[in-house]
C-alpha cells in the first residue's frame, strides 16, 4: 500500500490534518491552545526531529519500517533534498530516497506564504513551545487556588507525555514565555519568524514532493481532499477547532505587517 509523510512545520496544525487523513479520531487539547495530540506510533516518531544532525538512516527507516498508518507526520525533511538548508550537498540525499522508494512512501509538502508568519508563529509559540501556558497573559498563578478548574496548567517542559524525540527537540528550541515571544508586536513577531534561515527555505524544498497549500487546507469553505468530500463538515469543524482562543498581534488577520513587505 503506498504511504505518505505529511511534512509540515510547528504551527501549522499537522498532526490534525494527518489524524484526519488516516480517519483516527481527533484528539484536541483544549486546555492547550486547541493543539491536536500526535497521533501514537509503534516507535518514536524520528521524522518529528527538527535539527538536520539528529536524524539517521537508522531512525529514519525505523519509522517508514513500523509506521502502520497511511500517512505519519514529519518535522521538515532536510535529508530528502539534495542540498542542506545552509546550501551545501546533502551526501546521503540518494540514501534517503531509496530508503522512500523500497517502503513505497510519498512526501506531501504543506507550503505557506510571507501573510502567514504571524500566524503560524502565534499558533505553534501557544501550542507547543513557551514555558507556561495561560490564556493571553502568559503568566501562572502561584496559588493553585487561584487557577480556574477549566484549565489543566502545565509546564511545556517537563510535560509527562515528552518522548525521545521532544526532548530533543527542545534541547534546540529556545522555550519562550508570552511576553517574550510576541514582544514588539506583529511586526517583530514576523521579523522572529523569519529570522530562522530553514523557515525561509522549506517552502522552497519543493523536490521530490506533492504540494499543498496553507490557504487551501485551512481558509476554504469546503474539504480539500476531493477522495474525502463526503467529511467536509467533519474536516470544517476540526479547523475551526483548531484556531486558538486569541485575537491579539494580528493573529487571523494574514496580512505582512506594515514595514515588512
Amino acid at each position: 500500500m503506498k504511504k505518505y509523510v505529511f511534512e509540515y512545520v510547528g504551527g501549522t496544525k499537522g498532526d490534525m490534518v494527518v489524524r484526519f487523513l488516516n480517519g483516527v479520531e481527533s484528539d484536541i487539547s483544549f486546555d492547550r491552545a486547541n493543539k491536536t495530540e500526535p497521533q501514537p506510533l509503534e516507535c518514536e516518531n524520528w521524522l518529528k526531529l527538527i535539527r538536520e544532525k539528529d536524524m539517521t538512516l537508522e531512525r529514519f527507516e525505523e519509522v517508514l519500517s513500523l509506521n502502520p498508518y497511511e500517512y505519519v507526520p514529519a518535522h521538515p525533511l532536510w535529508c530528502c533534498s539534495p542540498t542542506t538548508f545552509i546550501g551545501t550537498e546533502n551526501s546521503l540525499y540518494s540514501n534517503y530516497m531509496d530508503l522512500l522508494k523500497e517502503y513505497d512512501y510519498e512526501i506531501i509538502s504543506l507550503k505557506f506564504e510571507p501573510k502567514h508568519y504571524v500566524t503560524i508563529f502565534i499558533e505553534r509559540v501557544l501550542k507547543n513551545n513557551h514555558k507556561h501556558f495561560h490564556p493571553l497573559s502568559g503568566s501562572v498563578p502561584s496559588d493553585p487556588s487561584d487557577r480556574p478548574d477549566r484549565f489543566r496548567w502545565r509546564n511545556m517542559i517537563t510535560d509527562s507525555t515528552d518522548s525521545d524525540v521532544r526532548s530533543a527537540n527542545q534541547t534546540f528550541i529556545k522555550q519562550l514565555s508570552l511576553e517574550e515571544a510576541f514582544r514588539g508586536g506583529p511586526a517583530e513577531i514576523f521579523a522572529r519568524f523569519n529570522s530562522t534561515p530553514a523557515r525561509g527555505k522549506f517552502n522552497e524544498m519543493t523536490n521530490d514532493r506533492i504540494l499543498l497549500h496553507y490557504d487551501d487546507l485551512f481558509r476554504s469553505d469546503s474539504c480539500p481532499f476531493p477522495e474525502l468530500s463526503h467529511r467536509e463538515d467533519e474536516w470544517l469543524m476540526l479547523v475551526e477547532q483548531s484556531w486558538c482562543d486569541y485575537d491579539e498581534n494580528d493573529y487571523r488577520k494574514f496580512e505582512v505587517p506594515e514595514g515588512c513587505e
